[in-house]
């Protein structure tokens, strides 16, 4: 589904767009978020100058204002939460809204450059256990030497309640109680037992002929 801004938005600006496409993984499949919201809103002006990416913080977003370009993939998942919340909380008007369609597949097409907070707002009901975190993606993008104007990206989509990835098997068990003491296994205590039983029964002789002596 593609998102056209309004002409007096594109009008006199170089344009972009951004291109989603939301799937989540169920049971080894790709299954497409059909019906989902999403929201684009710019956070942050930019220009090209002699090739480089140059960011202005836009007023709705002052109070989060840094150095965009400069935010490694960390920063810029934090920064994007901030953005989130700062726009839920002051309903901040956003410059792009539509619905995945029935691929996953969300554009918003004709974007001034800058900096975009894109988040979902409403979950279709088939969706209700997804969850999508808020993301900050530049238009153009830079991609090796080049900028990209059509940026194309594919949201973290996670299961809420999902089971934790396995852990590493090459890590040490510590089962959860001391680093670097293994608790043993079934078959362990019982071999454990058998040998204590074993021993037991050897003292008792043992002691039994020290008494007839």
């Amino acid at each position: 589904m593609s998102v056209v801004l309004p002409p007096m938005c594109a009008a006199a600006y170089a344009t972009g767009s951004i291109t989603l496409t939301c799937n989540v993984n169920r049971d080894g499949v790709d299954a497409p978020l059909a019906g989902d919201a999403y929201e684009f809103s710019l956070v942050a002006a930019a220009q090209v100058v002699n090739g480089e990416l140059t960011y202005e913080t836009t007023g709705p977003f002052a109070s989060i204002d840094c150095e965009w370009g400069g935010l490694d993939a960390g920063q810029l998942r934090s920064r994007a939460r901030e953005a989130a919340e700062l726009a839920a909380r002051n309903g901040i008007a956003a410059d792009a809204t539509g619905f995945t369609d029935a691929q996953g597949k969300i554009s918003a097409q004709g974007l001034r450059l800058g900096m975009y907070l894109v988040r979902r707002v409403a979950v279709a009901p088939a969706n209700d256990r997804t969850l999508v975190d808020p993301m900050l993606i530049s238009v153009p993008a830079r991609v090796g030497d080049s900028l990209e104007y059509q940026v194309v990206a594919n949201p973290k989509v996670e299961i809420e309640g999902a089971a934790p990835e396995p852990a590493d098997p090459s890590a040490p068990d510590s089962n959860g109680i001391i680093p670097w003491f293994d608790l043993p296994t079934t078959g362990d205590v019982q071999m454990l037992l058998v040998g204590l039983v074993a021993l037991l029964g050897g003292s008792m002789i043992a002691v039994s002929r020290r008494v007839t002596r």
